[in-house]
């Protein structure tokens, strides 16, 4: 959680202090009540938890009136009759900017060039560990659904950029991605479409194995159908379906047309289209 002013980062006290600005920033201009706050905040109240919030409330008052005293840009904590509200600019919260350009991108046809670029933007928005530092029930469960929907961000913009063309930028970061996620099996399955559709054959099957003796070791299975299905392709063992289609996310499944980055491989890409967008759920 943090303040930013002008480019200055502003202190926004204790783990309490800045879980209660947390929540009400998941619901910016919307009024939270105080029995809303404390079930956000403390998983365990103490009987002086009310004169807790209103402490924490007075002090975060005082700091978002002199952080922007001086800035175009203003944030002030009022309180109604539903409780406390936030008003702040939703424009001014990362997690409301990354929604609408991830938003913005799901209103495009599959094909669309810009698709790639929203999601860039989108993804470049996240910093590290969501509400880092905060640890309550609902900081938790909070934090996993955040970290679900950039890994949905991150698949589709693997696929938008797979129809550019842009495979190695594609390879590059789920490489790294898998490193935070290694047994999730739509970055694999993206990866390995990466590799495939630059010729990069050896590192693939290589990739594969690894993965396969990954997943034994840790889960106790094979990879999925579809990765398996992906490393016979890989070893010639099948041949590619004779539609020209571009893979494209789980959540865009319609058929898209070629892409001119892809123009002449029709044989060569047909099967990944099939092998991809099926719905899948993914695995982290």
């Amino acid at each position: 959680m943090e303040l930013v002013v002008d480019g200055m980062t502003i202190d926004l006290g204790p783990s309490e202090q800045r879980g209660i600005i947390a929540a009400m920033l998941a619901e910016p201009e919307r009024p939270i009540s105080t029995e809303a706050l404390v079930d956000r905040v403390w998983d365990d109240p103490p009987d002086t938890v009310r004169h807790s919030v209103y402490t924490y409330m007075t002090r975060l008052r005082r700091i978002l009136r002199t952080a922007t005293a001086h800035s175009e840009e203003t944030a002030a904590i009022g309180r109604t009759v539903g409780g406390y509200r936030l008003d702040v600019d939703p424009h001014r919260i990362d997690l409301f900017g990354f929604r609408r350009l991830l938003n913005r991108s799901r209103a495009m046809d599959a094909d669309h060039p810009d698709r790639a670029g929203l999601l860039t933007l989108a993804l470049g928005m996240w910093r590290g560990e969501p509400l880092a530092g905060l640890d309550s029930d609902w900081a938790l469960r909070f934090r996993e659904s955040l970290r679900q929907l950039r890994h949905e961000a991150l698949v589709e913009w693997a696929d938008a950029s797979l129809r550019l063309g842009q495979l190695k930028v594609v390879a590059t970061e789920l490489r790294k991605a898998l490193l935070e996620s290694p047994l999730a099996e739509d970055l694999h399955q993206r990866l390995l479409t990466s590799y495939y559709l630059d010729n990069r054959g050896a590192e693939a099957l290589s990739h594969y194995d690894r993965m396969r003796r990954r997943f034994a070791a840790e889960l106790g299975v094979d990879p999925g159908q579809r990765l398996r299905e992906l490393h016979e392709l890989l070893l010639g063992k099948q041949e590619p379906n004779t539609i020209a289609v571009i893979p494209v996310s789980p959540r865009r499944a319609e058929p898209p047309s070629p892409a001119n980055a892809f123009r002449g491989r029709t044989v060569e890409i047909a099967r990944m289209q099939r092998l991809l967008a099926e719905p899948s759920t993914p695995t982290s």
